[in-house]
């Protein structure tokens, strides 16, 4: 079944005794983009069924063998919710309420053949969401208890403790790791503060420091303190942690880990005075080369990031984050301003244009555009030792220069005589034909000798009187465009919307002047009105707010959900009124949670989306109700818009979101790393930290057994009691091992 997938994916299965009536159904719903298979009775349905199972089932209630009722139950039987509508055109109420007895709630009155089969593709639509949505909720459950079990088992088998606190800074859960660790029950310190749990003076100054940190509810990590067990031993303990909020964004308090530094605070503190002197060392340097006119970067040997100067950075602000990041490879800056070029230029061989640059060739003095609009010229040279260094020089200035030699008047003959547009100049004074270009002669049917030869009275249908007070009104610029009825040169009438504007031409005031034939416009929005009472029927039907809005962003056409999903602006959902003033009213009144904080941000976020016509994020209103919207680009320029109510999927997905992100919190303030392994023990996770603990990234690790991990140092004697523990499946703790060299 394919309920998840596309509407070409989706099929549906036909029950109808009436062959002629299958027929008409299975190609009305198959434009719609569904799969269609049909069946003349309840038996030959169940059949079918049962061979291949269908995502839908709309069947007659009277069949000639059984009653729809009795399909449907065999259907519910194996596949609980499973989506059914029952049709028939009896209209008898008993009907209706088997169905709702037997649980289904789509029932539909064939009636009026027409009507029903414009209805059966939008209900099926409406069935088809349904049915989603509560899949939806159903995988997103189960993931949230496989989170949940995924973090207790980390829990366990960590050599860290994990802890959280409420908002009153007090904790509310401790890892039973703490008892091993320092001989206290977890139990024992729920309700105390972290001071209560100390072992020296909180009124030293790291303490209070570390206490506003706390108050103005920012992350910490490694706030190291002294701890007194029972026994009397004294550890030093470090803590990470990290605040945590509600959906509305109200802190709820911390959740972190903590570990023993104890034996490695005497190394960390030598290592971090050799990293100090190592880093004045490298200021004084960059900051001498941030003193030159030129652009600097140097790669090394292997095409990593060494520097790159302020002035680099200016040339290139869309990769200045890559250069504030040395050891970034080449390549990655080099894609990355591929992909730049490649908006302005979708022919760009990405991959051919990365291949071409590194590694980089010399050059000296090449000229060449950046994507802001600059000049450069580039020299590129190889150091001794294999490194590379790009030195830059604007040259954007001599190019301006050379640029503004363009001829106007050749300019002025290419756009006003090749223009594919209707174009006319005219005396105003007398109304002359001054000039027309080839598209007017074509479109007119004259030469152009005979065509300005002409008086525009000659093609305006209107009398004399009229053509004057319209010609003065199109000079005073009151409107940008009329329109009119003009005659071509057979005798045919043509409507006509005319742009028209005065212009100054060899010091002659003259009326330019740009028309569009819109005669076959006229007649399709004649036809368009015919079928608005069809359309304003069938949205009605959605189970959804539904709006059309035309090219110009001006409300056409909306369902009363709309309305009612978005009462508070009411005001603004009339005809004419613009989309923008709807989501501003919205956004400034606080209707969604999300404009609250900047709200002409979110109202930059949503236009956008609404011209590029494109899905939404769910969001949440002031009453508490998730809603979804999805933005579709018409034809014509106008824009569908599709707002459904997407509350009870979104509370699902944020109560598994809320349990992912607490094992992700506790993963990244740790001090271990952590790891999973599949059936076949080949690794299949490992947590950041393992890169800043042993220098090797996560990727390399999955797919490999703890076999492979270790290579050559793999010592099959020393390992087989750790083997055995696996293949029986028994948990261990504490195995240590040595790292391979070569990794380290």
């Amino acid at each position: 079944m394919a309920l998840m997938g596309n509407s070409s994916s989706v099929r549906v299965l036909y029950i109808d005794d009436n062959p002629s009536l299958c027929g008409i159904f299975r190609a009305s719903v198959e434009a719609q983009g569904y799969l269609v298979d049909t069946a003349l009775t309840g038996k030959d349905g169940m059949s079918m069924f049962t061979a291949n199972p269908y995502d839908l089932v709309v069947l007659e209630y009277s069949l000639p063998d059984m009653t729809g009722i009795e399909v449907a139950q065999n259907f519910l039987e194996a596949f609980p919710n499973l989506p059914i509508l029952i049709v028939t055109g009896q209209g008898d109420e008993r009907i209706a309420v088997e169905t709702m007895m037997l649980g289904i709630s789509n029932y539909i009155v064939k009636g009026d053949v027409t009507v029903y089969l414009e209805l059966i593709p939008g209900s099926i639509s409406q069935l088809i969401d349904r049915a989603t949505r509560r899949r939806k909720q159903i995988e997103t459950a189960q993931a949230l208890r496989e989170s949940e079990q995924r973090f207790r088992d980390f829990a366990e088998s960590s050599s860290d403790w994990f802890w959280e606190m409420g908002p009153d800074l007090k904790f509310t859960y401790i890892s039973d790791r703490v008892e091993d660790l320092y001989g206290i029950t977890a139990n024992s310190q729920i309700g105390k503060t972290r001071e209560e749990f100390a072992g020296e003076d909180i009124l030293l100054k790291h303490w209070q420091e570390h206490a506003e940190v706390l108050k103005r509810h920012e992350p910490f990590r490694d706030f190291q303190y002294f701890h007194l067990g029972p026994d009397g031993t004294q550890s030093i303990l470090s803590i990470s942690g990290i605040p945590i909020s509600n959906t509305e964004g109200k802190f709820r308090g911390y959740r972190g880990t903590g570990t023993d530094v104890t034996e490695k605070t005497a190394n960390e503190n030598l290592i971090r005075e050799t990293d100090k002197e190592r880093q004045r060392l490298w200021s004084r340097l960059t900051t001498a080369m941030d003193t030159i006119d030129e652009s600097v970067v140097i790669y090394d040997n292997e095409d990593r990031l060494v520097f790159a100067n302020q002035r680099q950075k200016d040339f290139y602000p869309d990769l200045a984050p890559f250069y504030e990041c040395p050891g970034t490879p080449m390549e990655t800056i080099v894609r990355r301003h591929g992909e730049t070029l490649q908006k302005s230029d979708p022919a760009l061989n990405l991959n051919e244009y990365v291949g071409e640059r590194i590694p980089g060739i010399p050059q000296e003095n090449v000229e060449y555009q950046l994507d802001n609009g600059r000049w450069v010229s580039k020299t590129l040279r190889r150091t001794p030792d294999g490194g590379t260094i790009n030195v830059r020089e604007d040259i954007t200035e001599k190019k301006r220069i050379m640029a503004e030699s363009v001829a106007s008047n050749e300019m002025y003959r290419q756009l006003f005589d090749n223009n594919r547009a209707v174009q006319l100049i005219i005396d105003p004074h007398d109304g002359q034909i001054v000039d027309a270009n080839n598209a007017a002669t074509k479109y007119y049917g004259y030469t152009h000798e005979d065509l300005i030869s002409k008086n525009i009275g000659d093609i305006n249908t209107l009398n004399k009187k009229n053509l004057t007070r319209a010609i003065r009104r199109l000079l005073e610029e009151q409107k940008d465009h009329y329109f009119y009825k003009h005659r071509l040169a057979s005798g045919e009438i043509r409507d006509v919307q005319v742009h028209s504007g005065p212009v100054k031409i060899k010091g002659n005031e003259l009326l330019y002047s740009i028309i569009h034939d819109v005669t076959d416009r006229k007649i399709a929005e004649k036809a368009i009105i015919e079928k608005d009472l069809l359309l304003i029927a069938a949205i009605e039907s959605v189970d959804g707010g539904i709006a059309i809005y035309d090219s110009e962003d001006r409300l056409v056409l909306h369902n009363t959900k709309y309305k009612t999903y978005l009462s508070d602006a009411a005001d603004h959902i009339k005809s004419g009124a613009r989309f923008k003033d709807l989501v501003t009213k919205l956004a400034t009144s606080g209707f969604y949670e999300q404009s609250k904080e900047a709200a002409n941000a979110w109202v930059s976020s949503r236009m956008k989306l609404f011209k590029e016509g494109a899905q939404a994020a769910p969001h949440k209103d002031k009453h508490g109700n998730w809603r979804q919207s999805n933005f579709f680009k018409l034809h014509d320029g106008g824009t569908f818009l599709l707002t459904l109510n997407v509350t009870d999927m979104m509370e699902a997905v944020l109560a598994k979101e809320d349990s992912e992100q607490r094992f992700k919190d506790f993963a990244t303030s740790s001090a271990d790393w952590t790891w999973e392994m599949d059936a076949d023990l080949c690794i299949t996770y490992v947590s950041p930290n393992i890169e800043r603990i042993i220098g090797v990234k996560p990727e390399w690790h999955y797919g490999k057994t703890r076999e492979e991990v270790l290579g050559n140092s793999f010592d099959l004697e020393l390992w087989e009691p750790h083997l055995e523990t696996l293949n029986d499946h028994k948990p261990f703790r504490d195995l240590v091992y040595l790292e391979p060299a070569q990794k380290l």
